[in-house]
């Protein structure tokens, strides 16, 4: 896929930081990114006119495990899952809470949450999907960098392996 930026688009809802865009294979656009607000729940975006205009995805609720206020990620997968994982940071202490990664297979309209990890010191998670519809989480902890995975579209996950021991520096 190929980006243009072809005209200046102002969004009235909010901004975000470190933005996240992928496109469904219906050509519907995702985009999202973390807000400095004191919001829980993370904000998503989807436009079905190649980004002419663009409306709020209802992503669910705290009590559905919508839960994230800073880093994101998007990735889709051929058939069209949607997969969102998200990092909760408090900006008291400067950590990560936890990692959450939500899925929808209906394009954006409803979404099953789960809580990958709610260790302390986790950062900057990211998800991907391979050809055969595997999807990938990693993030970071304190101790390195930790995987997660679901081989049935999001409905469970593996439990968090650490897959990279922290470097220590060399004396």
């Amino acid at each position: 896929m190929t980006l243009k930026m072809t005209a200046h688009v102002e969004f009235l809802d909010a901004g975000a930081r470190e933005p996240m865009i992928v496109e469904h294979p219906d050509g519907t656009l995702f985009v999202s990114g973390y807000m400095r607000t004191p919001q829980t729940i993370p904000k998503l975006w989807k436009s079905s006119d190649r980004g002419a205009t663009w409306s709020a995805v209802n992503v669910g609720t705290e009590a559905d495990g919508a839960l994230g206020n800073s880093d994101v990620d998007l990735a889709v997968a051929r058939d069209g899952t949607l997969f969102f994982v998200t990092l909760g940071f408090d900006r008291k202490t400067g950590q990560g809470t936890h990692v959450a990664i939500g899925v929808s297979g209906d394009i954006g309209k409803t979404w099953r949450w789960t809580m990958l990890t709610k260790q302390p010191l986790c950062d900057r998670p990211w998800v991907a999907v391979t050809p055969d519809g595997t999807a990938h989480a990693i993030w970071s902890e304190g101790s390195g960098v930790y995987h997660s995975m679901s081989q049935n579209r999001g409905a469970t996950w593996s439990p968090a392996q650490r897959s990279i021991k922290k470097a220590v520096p060399a004396t």
